[in-house]
C-alpha cells in the first residue's frame, strides 16, 4: 500500500517537473 502510494506520488511529481520544464522552455523561446 505504501509502495503504491509512493509510486503514485513519484508519477505525479515527475509529471509536475516535466510540465515545469516544458513551460519554461516554451516561455524562453516565445520571449527570446
Amino acid at each position: 500500500m505504501l509502495y503504491a502510494r509512493t509510486f503514485i506520488f513519484n508519477c505525479r511529481t515527475t509529471t509536475y517537473y516535466v510540465s515545469i520544464n516544458i513551460f519554461s522552455h516554451w516561455f524562453f523561446w516565445v520571449f527570446l
